[in-house]
């Protein structure tokens, strides 16, 4: 059906609809989440399709392997927390992983018993509807800016800007994540730095940086 046809059959409902009902109607083709299938743009579609190539080739815990959650460094008596990066699992992906046995939301208070509470789920990593809200709601205009993506990581960041046309410079400290940025393209949009802190015998630090 092509779009001439397809507003066609909108009106002819409308025009079927009592009158009493239509805002009603109208207001719910405003808010429904049963249309959130019709209404995935693009950008949507390619973040999404990004995030599963990329579930196939990291761990579960899409962590490198010199890394530590933040949580881990700022409270002395963590609570059980785990990492499930959000950029790679929404909500739906995780309760799959729960069905499948692959990770747990709770855990056991007292080991055997059916004391149990639920876990802390943390993420190093926005989200793909927080990336949108970000950049369509939050920040200004970017035309001819420079975004500095410090820590980029998965490089969620820069998968949610490159559709865009101003210049992205991106620091991480891990270079098996700018290996999987250089498989889906985006070496070729933004100068990528990979940066080492190194620890000194007179306690001072160096930073250690290349050009990708």
């Amino acid at each position: 059906m092509n779009l001439n046809d397809a507003k066609n059959e909108v009106l002819q409902v409308l025009s079927k609809t009592e009158r009493r009902h239509l805002p009603k109607l109208l207001e719910w083709l405003k808010t429904s989440d049963d249309l959130d299938d019709f209404l995935v743009d693009n950008q949507s579609v390619i973040l999404q399709s990004i995030a599963e190539d990329l579930r196939v080739c990291l761990p579960l815990e899409a962590m490198a392997p010199s890394e530590t959650m933040a949580i881990q460094k700022t409270q002395q008596k963590p609570h059980p927390t785990v990492h499930v990066d959000a950029f790679l699992y929404d909500e739906e992906a995780v309760d799959s992983l729960c069905e499948e046995g692959k990770i747990s939301r709770n855990y056991c208070l007292n080991c055997g018993s059916h004391r149990t509470a639920p876990l802390e789920f943390i993420s190093h990593s926005f989200s793909i509807p927080e990336l949108q809200f970000l950049f369509h709601n939050v920040l200004p205009g970017l035309s001819g800016k420079l975004v500095v993506d410090v820590g980029s990581r998965l490089g969620a960041v820069l998968f949610g800007v490159n559709s865009c046309f101003f210049q992205t410079c991106s620091f991480s400290l891990h270079k098996m994540f700018i290996e999987r940025l250089e498989l889906f393209g985006l070496l070729g949009n933004c100068d990528v730095f990979i940066s080492c802190l190194d620890s000194h015998s007179d306690g001072t630090h160096s930073l250690q940086r290349s050009h990708w």
